[in-house]
C-alpha cells in the first residue's frame, strides 16, 4: 500500500512526510516505514479520534478483530520521534489517538517539576486545607 505525502504544522512547525522521508522543521527525522505510514495517517486527519481497530486495518490491513499492541508500541515511538511535539499525538482514553497539531505546549510550573497529586494533597493538609 502506498502512501501520500503529507504536510501540517505542529504549533508553528512543519511537519512533512512521504513514504520515504520525514522532516521536522525541514531537519529529517529517522523512522521507519511504518511509523511514516501511522504518522501520514494521523496527519490527513487532524484532530480526528482515530480508534486502534481503525488504525490496524487502515495502517497494518489487520483484520477486524484482532487483538495487538501494535498500535500503542508505534505511537509511543512516534511520539519520541517527534521531540517535544509528541505531545501533539494524543491519548484518548479507551478509544485510541488523535492528532492535534495545534495542540498549546503543556506549561510547568515555575522551577520545571509538575508536583505529584499525592505531593499536592500533602502539601494542602499541611496548610490546613479542608475537602
Amino acid at each position: 500500500m502506498a502512501i501520500n505525502m503529507a504536510e501540517t504544522l505542529l504549533r508553528d512547525t512543519k511537519l512533512f512526510c512521504t513514504e520515504t522521508e520525514a522532516k521536522l522543521n525541514g531537519k529529517a527525522i529517522e523512522i521507519t516505514p511504518m511509523e511514516r505510514r501511522l504518522l501520514v495517517f494521523f496527519m490527513e486527519r487532524p484532530n480526528e479520534t482515530l480508534s486502534r481497530e481503525t488504525l490496524l486495518q487502515n495502517v497494518w490491513d489487520y483484520v477486524p478483530g484482532s487483538v495487538t499492541r501494535t498500535v500503542d508500541s508505534h505511537v509511543k515511538k512516534l511520539r519520541r520521534h517527534l521531540g517535544g511535539f509528541g505531545d501533539c499525538i494524543v491519548t484518548v482514553r479507551g478509544v485510541g489517538y488523535r492528532l492535534e497539531p495545534g495542540r498549546k505546549k503543556p506549561r510547568l510550573p515555575r522551577g520545571g517539576v509538575r508536583p505529584c497529586k499525592k505531593d499536592a494533597l500533602k502539601s494542602e493538609a499541611e496548610a490546613g486545607v479542608s475537602f
